[in-house]
């Protein structure tokens, strides 16, 4: 009888144990997410840039060509593209938030610019 009730409280102490992590694992889940979120973010706002100041020095729009290569998402956030033809470099600049899941203090805007020569 004594072994049923040792048991029987171990169970419950393991599940107190349990309920007392997750909101821990919840914390590292959803800042994995977020930085996975932040770093993408990176990637597709100098993927943009890229893609612009390539296009506009072969002599197309290099602001249409930023915008539709960043997604719907980034986007959304309110993207700025600036593309500058003074001088004999062309530069584009392209300033993009992470979209956040949960909001709250973090802001995170990343701006990437880049240069290429005309031709």
């Amino acid at each position: 009888m004594r072994a049923r009730k040792a048991s029987r409280g171990i169970r419950g102490q393991v599940t107190i144990e349990t309920i007392a992590y997750l909101p821990l694992l919840f914390a590292i889940f959803f800042t994995i997410v977020e930085v996975f979120a932040y770093f993408m973010t990176v990637e597709q706002v100098d993927s943009a840039a890229r893609a612009a100041a390539r296009v506009q020095s072969q002599g197309g729009n290099g602001y249409q060509a930023a915008r539709s290569a960043l997604p719907e998402s980034v986007r959304r956030q309110g993207a700025t593209v600036d593309v500058s033809t003074q001088g004999r470099p062309v530069t584009a600049t392209v300033t993009g938030n992470v979209p956040i899941i949960i909001s709250g203090p973090i802001d995170w805007t990343v701006t990437r610019t880049v240069t290429m020569p005309i031709g």
